[in-house]
């Protein structure tokens, strides 16, 4: 059987390999300004939120922030890299886990944005907070200062409330037995009795105004100490209340402002918005779906996918001859 003569179009030159599904990585391609925006977004974040724990800049910081950029941007590499080798559902569910990341990060970031634009009427809220718990001690050490006499009142009006019922019932019985003493009675039993109930009379009502003039005296010294300026708190009280100033007490003075204007919360959740975006996009941009013909991608060699076509029909034309 004759052969059949077909032209031999690239013979001696290799098959052309399809190019990979993912992005290119090339300086200044679509992929790595992608990446490079990760990186810059996720070393802001960790630079803002550090920030606010912090308290303030740290050197520290610095190198943690570049850490977590080439953690970040190594992560959305492999999302990029394998966007065209995945299947379906693993690939939602890669981005899905992404974008949660990316929501956490945008809570904590705007919040730590929204302490940072709000610093000076939180500073406020926490110097309000420390002078009414310094002006609370000044009450309790003013209360101690008053707890002895208040005490000591207290042990005077109790014994005035004991004794008070027996003086009154022993004037009664004088009132009452005064006008049947004579003086001819003054040596005979009942006016010897009278006299003593006058003596016990007269006794127990000399205590009882006793105690009721010392409260009078301790009711004067309250009401001088209390006039008094309020006790100055202890220096190590004012200098723990001074450094009380850390991330949950920060955060607590930022509710507060927050319930007293609630166009806060907007901004609030106007930050987390552009945080989210910020950092969302680019990740979008890597791993946006590709072309799935040769012919739509213009990275793929249209020619020489062509040639290694034409090879192909070439060998199975010689193999059906043999």
């Amino acid at each position: 059987m004759s052969a059949v003569s077909v032209p031999s179009v690239g013979a001696d030159r290799p098959p052309a390999v399809p190019p990979r599904a993912g992005p290119r990585w090339w300086p200044g391609s679509p992929g790595t300004v992608a990446l490079a925006a990760v990186g810059v977004v996720a070393a802001s974040s960790y630079l803002a939120f550090g920030w606010m724990v912090a308290g303030g800049f740290a050197w520290w910081l610095v190198p943690m922030a570049l850490a977590w950029a080439t953690l970040r941007v190594g992560v959305d590499h492999a999302i990029g890299a394998g966007a065209g080798t995945r299947s379906r559902p693993r690939a939602a569910l890669v981005l899905v886990l992404r974008l949660g990341l990316a929501g956490l990060v945008a809570l904590l970031v705007g919040e730590a944005l929204l302490l940072a634009a709000c610093s000076a009427r939180v500073d406020r809220e926490l110097a309000g907070v420390h002078q009414v718990r310094i002006h609370a001690e000044r009450q309790r050490l003013r209360a101690d200062q008053l707890a002895p006499l208040r005490s000591q009142r207290d042990q005077i009006e109790r014994r005035i409330e004991v004794d008070r019922p027996a003086v009154d019932e022993l004037r009664r019985q004088v009132s009452a037995e005064a006008p049947t003493i004579t003086p001819a009675d003054q040596s005979l039993p009942t006016g010897v009795a009278y006299h003593q109930l006058v003596t016990d009379y007269t006794t127990r009502n000399t205590a009882l105004q006793g105690e009721v003039a010392a409260r009078r005296a301790t009711d004067h010294e309250i009401a001088r100490v209390a006039a008094l300026p309020l006790p100055a708190p202890s220096p190590a009280f004012v200098d723990t209340q001074a450094r009380d100033d850390d991330l949950l007490a920060r955060q607590e003075a930022l509710r507060r402002v927050i319930d007293r204007h609630p166009s806060v919360e907007v901004w609030s959740w106007l930050l987390v918005v552009v945080v989210l975006v910020a950092d969302v996009l680019p990740v979008l941009a890597v791993t946006r779906p590709r072309p799935a013909s040769a012919a739509a991608d213009p990275a793929v060699d249209v020619p020489a996918v062509e040639q290694v076509e034409q090879v192909e029909q070439v060998e199975q034309v010689e193999e059906s001859n043999d």
